[in-house]
């Protein structure tokens, strides 16, 4: 059984051995992400039987390997990350039983660092453009997951602000302009089921009075000036196309899902 005696030094020595000091091959390092993503997996089975709550007692430190790894320089090791960090938080399409404060501190401590170092330059060379776009496609896809649990946490407006703003940076970049274009199709699931969650107001519903509908619309515009506030809005109330949800749970982009 993976306890915290036995995962930490574990843990320790991959996160050595991904190191691209270590001069390890993208194939040996994809295998050790493999590994990480397997104890991480197996450590959720095991606090699944006993107590979920236990999972920030030792998860945290696999999590973290993995979003170090998906700033990775080497760029086929970060995609492979990418797709391991997802099916880490998503396993299967179903997300980790976490409270929604516990997936506000991974947020904050995890992923919105991820994300904001990844475009570190004013513009995006074509390979670190794919990494971009794919790291944006892993972050919807896993707050379409969570939203229910995180709208109930007192810091979400915050939270919602600081990720739209996040989502309107990449847009700007020079290089981006398929991730420009694509930011507001992936909104459309994420709205939809937020307003089935009843975050802007009744389920199913919008209410002038929410202010993360406010927010919503004052940080959209920043992705499109040709959005308007009645695209928002079915959006929020209208299933979106197939094709945009298939774009949540599909593997990213470049990456190789075999890790032999």
């Amino acid at each position: 059984m993976f306890t915290a005696v036995n995962t930490a030094p574990c843990c320790d020595v991959l996160r050595l051995f991904l190191n691209p000091a270590a001069e390890a091959s993208s194939q040996e390092c994809n295998k050790a992400l493999e590994l990480i993503l397997c104890i991480h997996t197996q450590l959720c089975k095991v606090q699944a039987q006993q107590d979920p709550s236990s999972w920030h007692e030792l998860s945290p430190a696999l999590v973290h390997t993995l979003v170090d790894s998906c700033k990775d320089c080497r760029v086929d090791v970060a995609h492979h990350a990418l797709h391991c960090l997802q099916r880490g938080l998503l396993l299967g399409t179903t997300p980790l039983k976490l409270s929604g404060e516990v997936w506000e501190t991974l947020l904050e401590q995890s992923l919105y660092p991820m994300v904001e170092a990844l475009p570190s330059l004013g513009s995006v060379a074509p390979p670190e453009h794919t990494l971009l776009l794919n790291a944006t496609l892993v972050f919807v896809g896993i707050l379409v997951h969570i939203i229910e649990q995180l709208g109930g946490v007192p810091q979400f407006e915050q939270l919602w602000r600081k990720y739209l703003g996040l989502l309107a940076s990449f847009t700007r970049l020079q290089g981006c302009a398929e991730l420009s274009c694509k930011v507001p199709e992936l909104l459309w699931p994420l709205l939809r089921k937020m307003c089935q969650s009843s975050c802007f107001g009744e389920r199913d519903s919008i209410s002038d009075s929410s202010a993360l509908w406010r927010i919503t619309l004052e940080t959209g515009f920043a992705f499109s000036p040709n959005l308007s506030p009645q695209q928002f809005i079915q959006m929020a109330t209208t299933e979106p196309p197939q094709d945009n949800v298939d774009d949540l749970v599909a593997k990213p982009e470049g990456v190789n899902s075999n890790a032999s």
